[in-house]
Order: C-alpha cells, then structure tokens, then sequence
C-alpha cells in the first residue's frame, strides 16, 4: 500500500536532529578486507544551518553547521559494509538520508571514492533550486597496508639480493581485496643512489618463477607480488613500488649483486 504523500512529509518531520538510523545506502565497500574510510565536505550552496555525518554502520557527526572544508577519519569498516550519511537542515528540522534519491545524488568517480550531492528542494524547508549541490560531500576508501613481510624488508633497510632473482614481495590488506589492487601502470622500479648508508640485510627467499605476477594466498592471508628483476642490474640499487588503486604507493629499497 502506498503511503500519501502528507503522510511521508509529517513522517519526515518527526525524525529528530540525531544522526538517524538507516536501513538501506548507495554507498557499499568492496572486496573481502578492511578499509580506512575518510569523509570530506566540499562544498556548500546554501544559507540555512546543515549538518552532516554518518548514519551507519555507526553514528557519527562530521560537522554541525557545515561551511565547507571539514574532513573526518570515519574509522575502519569491512568490505562489503554500506555506508548511509545524513545531512540535517537545522533551520527547518529535516533530515535526508543518503539512500533517498530524491535528496541525495550518489555517484562514484572511481572505485574507492564515492560523491554525494544533497539537495533540500521540495521539502517544507523553503529551498526550491534543484541542483544537488546544497552540500556537497566526498567519501574515500583506503587500504590497510601494515607494511612488507618477509623476506623484504622495509625502509629503511635495503635488501640485497643477487640480479636475476625473482623476489616474492609479501603484504597484506587485512583481507582479500581481489587482485585488480595495483594503480594503472604499477608495479614500476626506478634506479637510486646505493649510498644511503641504511641497514643491508640479504634477501633469505626467492623463486624460480620467470615473470613478474601477483597471487593472494587465502591461507596466509597476503599477497604475493613475484618480482623478477634483471641480470643487468648487477652493481646497482632499485627502489620498488607498488602504488595502489587508492593513490597510496609503498616502497622498498634493493641492492643488486
């Protein structure tokens, strides 16, 4: 049975100034990991009084009279977790929820970054332009990289390893985030000065694999990145990275013999 629509507005009045509870959202996480979630206010078009934050998986407030600008570290959620936000019209006492395609426009410029423009039009709150841009938010997802694992060494030691060798590269995301995980164009190494002065501690582990690939192991729960490097670059330092979807790059530093 549909509902009047005077019964859906008074039921919109009713709903108070906390950040409210919700049952559905656009905005879901991917993959099988944990991911550091940050939100940002962009951008306000509007003269009243606006509140934002997050409505679930926990409440939280990002701003109270939002002006533009204010960042916050959500904290850590699983992948596969839906995030619903809130803003708040404090001069009228309405409150919109992200999953109401009437008052929130959820797009998703990339994988790992979600927009959301709000709108407050045709609501008892007085606003009658229709442009999704009364507030303006932005939500990012960030992997939980905790560094390499044996047998490389992070900086700022440098690995020593004899040219040629395939080098298995191990990390984790705190769970299994597909393998598509690697910016365009990365994995990349660069040649660097070999006198920094750093530890040199000898690669105890290598492969007899032929190329370069990437492998999650589900029992370990890491990646392996197998790393084939060149007989050519006897006598000379690299530095590795592996920049990741989320714009984040992670670096180690080799010496070859």
């Amino acid at each position: 049975m549909t509902l009047p629509r005077i019964l859906l507005i008074s039921a919109l009045a009713l709903v108070a100034l906390a950040a409210p509870s919700a049952a559905s959202a656009q905005v879901t996480l991917p993959g099988s990991n944990s991911w550091d979630v940050t939100t940002t206010v962009t951008n306000k078009d509007a003269a009243h009084t606006l509140a934002y934050g997050l409505s679930s998986p926990s409440q939280q407030t990002v701003c109270s009279n939002c002006v533009g600008g204010e960042t916050l570290d959500l904290g850590t959620f699983a992948g596969g977790s839906e995030l619903t936000t809130f803003m708040q019209d404090l001069s009228c006492g309405q409150t919109f929820l992200s999953g109401d395609p009437t008052h929130a426009l959820v797009t998703q410029p990339s994988a790992l970054e979600w927009r959301i423009g709000w709108d407050d039009s045709g609501s008892p709150c007085g606003i009658t332009d229709r442009d999704f841009n009364d507030l303006v938010v932005t939500i990012d997802a960030r992997y939980e990289f905790h560094g390499f694992s044996a047998p490389v060494d992070n900086p700022p030691a440098v690995n020593s390893v004899k040219a040629g060798s395939t080098i298995p590269v191990k990390f984790s995301l705190d769970g299994d985030a597909g393998l598509d995980i690697f910016a365009a164009g990365y994995p990349t190494s660069q040649p660097i000065s070999c006198d920094s002065g750093a530890l040199i501690d000898p690669i105890e582990e290598t492969t007899t694999a032929n190329a370069s690939g990437l492998i999650y192991d589900s029992t370990a729960d890491q990646y392996v990145y197998t790393w084939k490097t060149d007989k050519a670059w006897a006598g000379t330092c690299r530095e590795l990275n592996l920049k990741l979807d989320d714009g984040s790059s992670h670096t180690a530093s080799f010496m070859f013999k």
